[in-house]
């Protein structure tokens, strides 16, 4: 499944990723790292207990403006 993801520097260098649905952002020194957190917080809220399990590869990240 894809999921809308933002990505933006802020002014200390750091890269911001959010997603609105699921609502939820990740912040990280580099570009990839950010798109990795943000990846992993959208799988997390995914998850509706943690017996259940989200593959990360059926999660797919579509970078919009």
């Amino acid at each position: 499944m894809k999921y809308k993801v933002r990505l933006s520097q802020v002014t200390s260098g750091r890269f911001i990723a959010y997603c609105d649905d699921p609502k939820c952002s990740a912040g990280a020194p580099t570009r990839q790292e950010a798109l990795d957190k943000i990846k992993g917080e959208i799988r997390y809220r995914l998850e509706y207990c943690p017996c259940s399990t989200v593959k990360e590869e059926s999660i797919e990240l579509e970078l919009s403006s």
